[in-house]
């Protein structure tokens, strides 16, 4: 395959790549992060964990209120007990994902490091093809689009409230009193509201609740989509200079030379592996927690939205449509970036045994 000059074929800086996805990351509680694109060492701050506990509290708690909700209403509300379930799994899939980001953000710092190195590199060999660059800018798309498609569901969930009460407010007789029921997330409140302030305090907490987890499946599944897709350029750069070697190996070359090049190729292959290996173990735990919880999560919004066509709840539909194609995308996500670097191994290891 011809190589053509990064300048002409677009390739662009991986800091200018990533910038969305550090962004993110910074907005959990890690502007460290931020040293990545400079090849420093991590340097955290002490305040830094601040927003990770805060954000933690909040989730924890609401997840206390819903597991309360659930052992309340079991044997009378099994449809609303399916409407928790729903809430309450990604809920404490998004605690364990934001963990692990904490507790192993060194491991996630270097790993970005190295491919941050790894393709600045391969754009100064002038190794990148086009055909790389532009998958490089629709990966960065992708990111962007998913995190906004994300914001949108999370935006839906947040504003809910404020429709269902209005609608409450408008439709009541002039001597009802007025209730405040309508939730962010779905339990019962444990304490009598009659107060329209405490209300918009407990609905405001449970946006910031809203809100962290949207920055959370953002930030994790963007993530792994930037990293795989790195890797496979990686390694695609290995089979395109290996393809080169045995292309030119019938002319009359120096055997001294194609021996350095191997080297460096079997050197590069166990450098990828290793990343490879690192990105493993970083990700196993919140693919796993993800894909079970967006296993229950499909047959949870699935029910619900069989439930709400049959008894004619038009005003849930939305939330649960957004709810549907973002666990969707996310699966998706995570299969297809998948199988694009398991591919480009494929592709490599047949260059170079067959």
């Amino acid at each position: 395959m011809e190589i053509e000059n990064s300048e002409k074929n677009g390739a662009v800086s991986f800091a200018e790549l990533l910038e969305w996805d550090v962004y993110i990351l910074r907005l959990m509680g890690m502007p460290s992060m931020i040293g990545i694109f400079s090849q420093r060492e991590l340097n955290g701050k002490w305040w830094e964990g601040g927003p990770v506990l805060i954000i933690c509290g909040i989730l924890i708690t609401i997840c206390m209120l819903q597991v309360h909700t659930i052992s309340r209403v079991f044997h009378d509300e099994f449809s609303y007990v399916v409407v928790i379930g729903a809430s309450i799994v990604p809920d404490l899939t998004s605690i364990v994902k934001i963990i692990r980001l904490w507790t192993k953000r060194v491991e996630l710092y270097n790993i970005l490091q190295g491919i941050g190195v790894m393709w600045e590199f391969t754009r100064s060999t002038h190794s990148i093809t086009t055909e790389m660059a532009e998958t490089a800018r629709r990966t960065k798309l992708l990111t962007k689009y998913y995190a906004i498609g994300v914001g949108v569901m999370c935006i839906v969930y947040m504003i809910q409230p404020y429709s269902l009460t209005l609608a409450d407010y408008s439709n009541r007789e002039i001597n009802d009193s007025f209730t405040y029921s309508a939730n962010v997330f779905p339990f019962n409140f444990p304490y009598k509201i009659d107060s329209f302030t405490v209300y918009i305090i407990s609905v405001t907490y449970q946006q910031l609740g809203a809100v962290a987890v949207c920055i959370i499946w953002a930030s994790c599944d963007t993530l792994y989509a930037q990293i795989t897709f790195h890797v496979s350029v990686q390694f695609m750069v290995l089979a395109n200079t290996l393809q080169e070697i045995v292309n030119n190996c019938g002319n009359s070359c120096v055997d001294r030379k194609i021996e350095i090049e191997l080297k460096n190729i079997i050197r590069k292959y166990h450098q990828l592996f290793t990343c490879c290996n690192s990105i493993q173990i970083f990700f196993n735990p919140i693919i796993f927690f993800s894909i079970m919880s967006n296993a229950i999560s499909l047959c949870c919004c699935a029910y619900r939205l069989n439930t709400n066509v049959t008894n004619g709840h038009w005003e849930e539909m939305p939330k649960e449509i957004f709810a549907l194609i973002s666990i969707s995308a996310q699966t998706m996500i995570f299969c297809i970036c998948a199988d694009t670097l398991t591919d480009s191994v494929i592709m490599l290891t047949f260059l170079a045994f067959y």
